[in-house]
């Protein structure tokens, strides 16, 4: 029988030991944590989505929340320019802009422009570095995507950590995604366990892809094309980790008449395939929830950074 694996639970264990950390931050030594949330207000609504889940969130663990929506046509300069502010906000803690970004805005451009010990994805250079066997620093914050797979192997039983890891991702997606193509060549590395038999990182438009998912323990998907993975190209027994939210369509808000909520789909059928998979982590509702309470655990650690060096400098 396949288990769909619900992020929302695992996400419920990582706040609630978070949010006992706030508490005890902010009763002895007065600080709360501060997350800068920008967005650029286009017309994509899996932005605005991101946005109220990302406010709502940091909202009910009492971190202050400091919200800059820009108005579509912003220049790069001046998303730059309100990054700049935050970097130099003493309430501020972390910093994070929300994607998708217009095509006239570098994302590149604006992770270097805030401030490292405010980035809380891993995605800095200066972060993304500390991954590197030769660095002798130690990691900042856990990058996210890798933690999140990390957080949800930990659930499952011992066979899934000696295993063989296939990362199936679309070419596109990798060539014109940055961040995808650092999680895929990076962050991989250090989403499997360390006692791992193997990772194998796989382009989606792969001749012989099916073969290659069929080898896989742990199956992780990465596409923008909807429920292409089937149950053939699932190895009996394999848990799939299904990451990317693509939109499908639109359905009426559950509570708030008259507005409307995007119907997200991921790379797997699910349906297809449960009958040969014995875990399944879909879109929505899988990996990401447990991706935006590692972020918030980052906003948290952040503030911890913070005060540690500010204690540093008064000594």
């Amino acid at each position: 029988m396949t288990t769909i694996i619900e992020g929302k639970k695992i996400q419920e264990k990582i706040l609630a030991e978070l949010m006992g950390n706030v508490v005890k931050l902010k009763n002895e030594k007065g600080v709360t944590p501060g997350l800068a949330l920008i967005m650029i207000n286009g017309e994509d609504p899996l932005a605005k989505v991101n946005y109220r889940l990302h406010t709502s969130l940091a909202e009910a663990l009492h971190f202050n929340v400091f919200e800059s929506i820009l108005p579509a046509g912003s220049s790069e300069e001046e998303v730059v320019s309100v990054i700049n502010q935050y970097n130099e906000d003493d309430q501020v803690h972390g910093i994070l802009v929300l994607l998708p970004l217009p095509e006239n805005i570098s994302i590149q451009n604006l992770i270097n422009a805030i401030h490292p010990d405010k980035e809380l994805e891993g995605f800095h250079p200066e972060n993304a570095s500390r991954l590197f066997p030769t660095s002798n620093q130690s990691i900042k914050y856990p990058m996210c995507v890798p933690t999140a797979v990390h957080k949800v192997l930990d659930s499952l039983e011992e066979q899934y950590k000696q295993a063989n890891y296939v990362v199936a991702i679309d070419k596109e997606l990798e060539e014109t995604n940055v961040i995808a193509n650092m999680v895929a060549r990076i962050g991989t590395v250090t989403m499997a366990p360390k006692e791992a038999k193997s990772i194998k990182i796989i382009n989606m438009e792969a001749e012989d892809i099916i073969v290659h998912c069929k080898e896989a323990d742990v199956l992780v998907i990465s596409t923008q094309k909807p429920q292409i993975v089937t149950k053939e190209w699932v190895k009996p027994g394999a848990c799939v980790i299904d990451f990317n939210p693509i939109p499908a369509g639109f359905k009426p808000h559950p509570s708030i008449e008259g507005q409307f909520i995007p119907i997200l789909k991921g790379g797997v059928n699910v349906e297809s395939v449960q009958e040969t998979a014995k875990y399944i982590a879909p879109v929505p509702g899988g990996v990401g929830p447990v991706m935006l309470g590692v972020l918030m655990n980052n906003v948290y650690l952040a503030a911890l950074k913070a005060l540690s060096s500010k204690q540093l400098v008064q000594s």
